[in-house]
């Protein structure tokens, strides 16, 4: 009997809350006001953001709702799918953006901190139905828009959503103006964005602000066209600005999209650009497309490393090179490492080797290049220093190589003194 009374118990809270569920935005609000129990009106809030607005009356009450509970309100408002509600959306949408001027309007010295919020909660919820409309694919928000590209809180967004509704002519006008108005992002017009974008940064006499804005909108996506696109530029465009920030939208779109050729592109990029700016990126692909504890680098890869280690001229490349031998265990690297550290002319380098070379071995090399004696002579004279490192628990890896190098600075001292001695 007791078994039974718990089962209908049990049916009785799910049916409940299955109600609650499908409750209205007006019946939430009308019981939100109504309501003096803490518990009812926080399971009321949550239940906002559970709901999808249905009418035009349900979107005024969720923008309502919005200006108290801003968070369950956007949630509300992204699960609208009805291109009917455009309209609605569009009314709500220019009554937070009001917010946003009201505030602005009162110059940054005369806020409050609820004039803050204000602009905060309007700024999020401006945003997130701007979001919504290019969602619902009606181009009847196309006008309103068009009107927020000149507003440096939502151009932003507003030019994204532009390009999601695909309005071509809006592409244009803010093609022309790059770089003189407020900021803009044109990856909402996808692949096709990025080819109008590449043909203006083409085109002779570009002046170095508008170049900039038009180099900033180089961006990565998942889609295997832009990835060719990107390739290209990070390997051939003749602009070093241009083919670094395709190096690292590459590198985002090898993130989110893994190809079988992307690893013989990799190979064919580091070799190209080691040299090059770009070459940072095209190394650092190469751990970024791996993982360390499934993947491990094919020995070309580490050989590939070896070399941009050994031979590239740029210092963050090599360093990177060394990070990710380090980091892939490389152990036929430790040679080549053991070089890095007494040679390599960059204390950086130098450093990372060591500290690859101690993920690999556990241990450090007795050598060091003469710039890191005298540095490492003056850290290791400072008692305060090593006392902060001693009072780190034994197990910390930082103390534990702090006092490897330690003692491998010792006996490189020793062993200088050892000769000297010898000579004399």
């Amino acid at each position: 009997m007791k078994t039974i009374a718990i089962a209908f118990a049990f049916v009785l809270c799910a049916s409940e809350a299955y109600a609650q569920g499908r409750k209205s935005l007006k019946d939430i609000d009308k019981e939100l006001k109504q309501t003096k129990s803490t518990a009812t009106a926080m399971a009321l809030i949550n239940a906002i953001g559970e709901t999808e607005p249905q009418t035009d009356e349900d979107v005024r009450i969720m923008g309502e709702l919005m200006d108290k509970y801003p968070v369950e309100g956007q949630k509300a408002a992204m699960r609208i799918k009805d291109p009917k509600l455009t309209d609605a959306v569009m009314k709500e949408c220019d009554r937070e953006v009001s917010r946003i001027k009201n505030v602005r309007a009162k110059g940054k010295a005369a806020l409050t901190e609820k004039d803050r919020q204000d602009y905060l909660n309007g700024y999020m919820n401006g945003t997130t139905l701007i979001g919504v409309l290019a969602v619902l694919k009606n181009t009847r928000a196309i006008p309103l828009l068009r009107e927020y590209l000149d507003n440096e809180d939502l151009s932003r967004a507003s030019s994204i959503a532009l390009g999601k509704l695909g309005d071509t002519a809006s592409l244009e006008a803010m093609l022309n103006g790059m770089g003189r108005g407020a900021p803009i992002d044109l990856s909402g017009y996808g692949d096709k964005g990025l080819v109008r974008v590449l043909e203006e940064l083409d085109k002779p006499g570009l002046d170095g602000k508008r170049k900039i804005a038009l180099v900033e909108q180089i961006k990565g996506s998942s889609s295997p066209e832009r990835k060719r696109m990107l390739k290209d530029l990070a390997l051939k465009h003749k602009d070093p600005s241009v083919r670094d920030r395709s190096a690292l939208a590459l590198l985002n779109s090898m993130i989110v999209n893994q190809e079988p050729g992307d690893q013989v592109f990799i190979s064919e990029w580091v070799g190209r650009t080691k040299n090059d700016e770009t070459g940072y990126w095209a190394v650092t692909s190469i751990r970024t497309t791996h993982n360390t504890t499934t993947k491990p680098l094919e020995p070309g890869m580490s050989a590939l490393l070896i070399d941009v280690l050994r031979t590239s001229t740029r210092e963050a490349t090599r360093q990177e090179a060394a990070h990710t031998l380090g980091l892939f265990r490389v152990r036929e690297s430790a040679p080549y490492l053991k070089e890095c550290i007494e040679k390599d002319k960059e204390a950086v380098v130098r450093t990372e080797c060591r500290d690859a070379y101690w993920k690999i071995s556990g241990t450090i090399p007795i050598m060091f290049h003469p710039d890191d004696v005298i540095k490492l002579a003056a850290q290791y004279a400072d008692s305060e220093l090593t006392k902060s490192y001693t009072n780190l628990p034994e197990s910390d890896p930082i103390k534990r190589k702090y006092f490897a190098v330690m003692e491998a600075f010792s006996k490189y001292k020793d062993n200088v003194a050892t000769k000297m001695g010898t000579h004399k």
